[in-house]
């Protein structure tokens, strides 16, 4: 399986605090009364991306790794519940054994990873394909062990072929050179939700046996719109993200199954080595990001038969690029926005004679969206004595990755009076002017 690195840099999400201190005051001033977010944006995380292509067993040469090849095994975590579709793909190359999980489409064609597959096997049909690559299926309770030669590669995608792509989709069909007697999966490509239940039927290889995998199922729960993957905020993004489960070398190529027993998505990759100043946000145990291929946003190839044969959702969004940074940064503003704004909507019922004196208006300073007061009323016979709202919101990170923002409301004192044309805000405390403004009288007064 893969891994891949990403070193957040430090990420400032805690907003300004437009009260807490004098000299935060002038910075908003006024405008800050019912600011949104007086803050910077988080700067972008650096990228690394790391290959670790499938569990591996290293050996002198070709002749060595096929010799061990043939001494691989599959067997059933818990034959009852095994399913019959899923087993172990071994690649030999010059220099080890490769181990990976693939599963039956249809009686004759496999899914894996594009990953689990040499490079140099990945040209279609090449003679070399029969010798090097083989499926190996375990003994079930309704099914004899099986294994089964791999006649040649039918598609594979391309990897890496971008540096400014970030995660991509990884996946390969791959032919068997007989029918498999097994019962094929079902797919389903109704995407993939938020929140969706999934189980992970992979092969789990035995520490220290040689090639040999156990097959095992893990439920797992798909999340969208995390810190990784901001582009998977629907059902359709071409990698999705999910957690709750292990995940560990020679799982790359499992099926993500539904309830209903149909595969939604590929599994492929795990996040690693997240920056500590990223994890410090992070509320409670921290739990792997995992990355799969949604087999919505795939072509099938014919081979696979003519229930695959569709078009592909134009919602697919094909890969996620190194503009990432800039999409996580918007659902940030979008997330402070909306919770401040369900708060400035609370907070202003209670305050009738506020935001009866006023008319409001909206303004944008660098992006991020303020509230003023646009125009008076009538006019403040006498200094008025007012609560001014206070805020400290603040946004973390789930357990997921996923964002989550707080709102700790309260009040300052302040005199509000008005001044000729101007209305001027005081500080109760010690009298010090925050802001002064003019204001025009509210059309209809």
């Amino acid at each position: 399986m893969k891994f891949t690195n990403l070193h957040a840099a430090r990420l400032r999400i805690e907003l300004f605090r437009p009260w807490a201190a004098a000299s935060s005051l002038p910075l908003c001033g006024l405008a800050a009364l019912l600011l949104l977010g007086c803050s910077a944006n988080p700067p972008p995380a650096s990228t690394k991306r790391s290959h670790w292509d499938a569990a591996r067993i290293a050996t002198p040469s070709l002749e060595a790794s096929n010799l061990l090849k043939s001494r691989g095994k599959v067997s059933c975590e818990d034959p009852d519940q095994c399913p019959a579709g899923v087993g172990m793909l071994l690649s030999s190359e010059d220099d080890g054994l490769s181990m990976c999980t693939a599963f039956l489409i249809s009686p004759d064609v496999l899914m894996t990873n594009s990953h689990c597959v040499p490079e140099d096997l990945k040209a279609p049909y090449s003679a070399a394909q029969r010798k090097r690559l083989i499926a190996m299926f375990p003994k079930t309770s309704h099914e004899h062990a099986e294994t089964v030669n791999i006649e040649g590669v039918l598609e594979a995608s391309t990897l890496d072929a971008n540096p400014e792509i970030y995660l991509e989709q990884d996946y390969a069909f791959l032919l068997l050179k007989k029918r498999s007697s097994r019962t094929p999966f079902g797919v389903s490509f109704d995407g993939v939700p938020d929140n969706l239940t999934l189980f992970s039927a992979r092969m789990q290889p035995q520490p220290g046996k040689g090639p040999v995998g156990e097959i095992q199922v893990r439920r797992c729960m798909a999340h969208q719109a995390t810190y990784f993957t901001p582009s998977y905020n629907h059902n359709f993004a071409a990698v999705i993200s999910f957690s709750d489960c292990s995940v560990d070398h020679g799982n790359s190529g499992s099926p993500l199954i539904d309830d209903q027993g149909k595969v939604r998505a590929l599994l492929q990759e795990a996040q690693v080595d997240v920056n500590p100043n990223l994890l410090s946000l992070v509320d409670g145990k921290v739990l792997p990001a995992i990355y799969g291929t949604n087999l919505a946003c795939l072509n099938f190839p014919q081979e696979a038969g003519s229930q695959f044969i569709r078009t592909r959702p134009e919602a697919c969004q094909l890969e996620m690029t190194r503009k990432m940074p800039q999409e996580r940064d918007a659902l940030v503003r979008a997330q402070k926005e909306a919770n401040l704004r369900a708060w400035l909507a609370a907070s202003m019922k209670s305050m009738d004679f506020f935001v009866s004196l006023f008319g409001w208006e909206n303004f944008d300073v660098k992006g991020i969206t303020l509230v003023r007061p646009g125009c008076i009323r009538g006019t403040l016979t006498q200094p008025a004595a007012i609560t001014l709202p206070l805020w400290d919101a603040s946004l973390r990170l789930t357990p997921y990755f996923q964002f989550k923002s707080s709102v700790a409301r309260g009040g300052v004192p302040a005199i509000l009076e008005q001044v000729g044309n101007h209305v001027k805000l005081s500080r109760a405390a010690d009298g010090e002017v925050i802001s002064e403004q003019d204001l025009k009288a509210c059309e209809g007064n």
